[in-house]
Order: C-alpha cells, then sequence, then structure tokens
C-alpha cells in the first residue's frame, strides 16, 4: 500500500524527474493506483483484524501514509517515520505469534525493531540526499552513522564466531556499496547507487538479531543460512532489474 501512495503522492514531481515510471508515463492510471493502494490497505488490515493485531496494522499504515504525504520532505521526520514502518513491520510478525501484549513486553522484540528502525532511518536519509546537488561528505556522514548498527548487533553477541562473521559480511555491504557510489560515473545520483546497494545489508541485518536475541542453545545457523539465501536471490532480481533500465533502488 505504502509504496503505491507515495508513487500516487509523487505523481507531479515524477513527470518532470522520472516520466518513464508506470504513472507519469501513463502506462498505469492514477485511478488505477488509487483503488490498488485502498483495497491493498483494507486487506491488510482485515487480516491483521483477524490475527487479532489491528492497532499495529493500523499504526504501519499511518505511519506509511504521513511519509507519502509530505512528512518525507521534512528533515528526520521523513527518515524516523520510513524507520518505524519497518520497526513495526517486526513488532508485527512477533504481536501475531506472541501477542501484542507479551510481544511489546519482550525486550528481544523491541530491542530487535529498534535496530531495523535505526538502519532503514539510515538508508532513508541517504535516499533523501538524491533530491540535492552530490555532496561527498553528507554520504560519507549517512555511511559512517549506518555503522552503528553492524556494532550494535556484536555488542550483542560478542561471544559468538556467527555474530563476528554477520557483522563483517554487514560492514563489508556497507563498505562496497559506499565505494561504488563514490565511483559512480553513470546517469544515476551517487546516493541512489548507495541505497540500492546497502539495501542489500537489510538480510544480515536480520541475520544479526536472529543471532543476537535466539535464546541460548538455539540452532541458528539454519535461519542465518536462509535469510543469506534470501539476500543472493534478492541481489540476482536486483541485477536482472538494473539491466532492464531500473536504477535498482
Amino acid at each position: 500500500m505504502g509504496m503505491v501512495a507515495n508513487d500516487a503522492f509523487d505523481l507531479r514531481r515524477d513527470r518532470e524527474r522520472a516520466p518513464g515510471r508506470p504513472l507519469p508515463s501513463g502506462r498505469i492510471s492514477l485511478r488505477a493506483a488509487v483503488v490498488l493502494a485502498f483495497t491493498l490497505g483494507a486487506l491488510s488490515l482485515g487480516i491483521a483484524a483477524v490475527l487479532g493485531v489491528l492497532p499495529i496494522a493500523a499504526a504501519i499504515a499511518l505511519a506509511a501514509l504521513l511519509y507519502d504525504v509530505g512528512a518525507k520532505d521534512i528533515p528526520f521526520a521523513g527518515n524516523l517515520l520510513m524507520g518505524g514502518c519497518r520497526g513495526l513491520n517486526f513488532v508485527l510478525g512477533a504481536a501475531a505469534v506472541l501477542g501484542p501484549g507479551p510481544a511489546l513486553g519482550e525486550r528481544s522484540v523491541c530491542m530487535g525493531a529498534g535496530i531495523l528502525a535505526i538502519f532503514i532511518a539510515g538508508v532513508t536519509a541517504a535516499s533523501r540526499l538524491e533530491d540535492a546537488r552530490f555532496e561527498r561528505r553528507r554520504l560519507l556522514l549517512v555511511a559512517a552513522a549506518l555503522g552503528v548498527v553492524p556494532g550494535a548487533l556484536l555488542a550483542l553477541a560478542w561471544r559468538s564466531l556467527l555474530a563476528w562473521a554477520n557483522a563483517i559480511v554487514l560492514v563489508a555491504t556497507l563498505g562496497a556499496s559506499l565505494r561504488a557510489a563514490l565511483g559512480h560515473r553513470g546517469p544515476h545520483h551517487p546516493a541512489q547507487v548507495f541505497v540500492r546497494n546497502a539495501l542489500g545489508g537489510l538480510y544480515f541485518v536480520d541475520a544479526g538479531i536472529v543471532i543476537a536475541f535466539s535464546p541460548p542453545g538455539t540452532a541458528v545457523l539454519p535461519a542465518a543460512l536462509v535469510l543469506y539465501l534470501l539476500a543472493l536471490l534478492a541481489w540476482r532480481w536486483k541485477v536482472r532489474w538494473m539491466e532492464r533500465g531500473s536504477p535498482g533502488s
């Protein structure tokens, strides 16, 4: 719902900056987009009501709409809202299994949601740089701030060799994203290049949360491997998407 609504609200701007996208190009009508966004929103809230997690789902929908309507253009507010959407998604899944009360009272759920929120808020901050002339210093600051995430995940499970390995992979992903952005000479904004690569680190953030917060004795390796496999599939999908002309983010 949120992505469709975002494109609908950005239609006027996209007509100037990205006329080839589905809505400004006319391949999809504005009415069809609005109907799709409404349908997806109603369906998600209906499923949440059946599962007993409607308040959390409603909070996610509200945060997404506030972001789409214009909060994304307000310094820090848009970043926090987008990060909040991701963090609340994490809470939503936990609440569907444990119940809203126990999930919100569980330290691991709240801390995991917070770490995800920080990561996505940082990537969103990088994406906002796409609307201005590129400044190397600003992108370096955002990338450095994102380094808090692998540091926090490692601090929570520093005795685990798997946590060390995962933190190294996450740092390497962010470093490679920054290197690709700073060395980019193509038509896309360097911040856009950074975002499309750094988003792949989300799988390793998820893996780090699994490693850090799983109860002692839990076999976390299979879950981490599944997330790494998903990261590989997402990377292949992104490469094929970019080959068709998309910036990939």
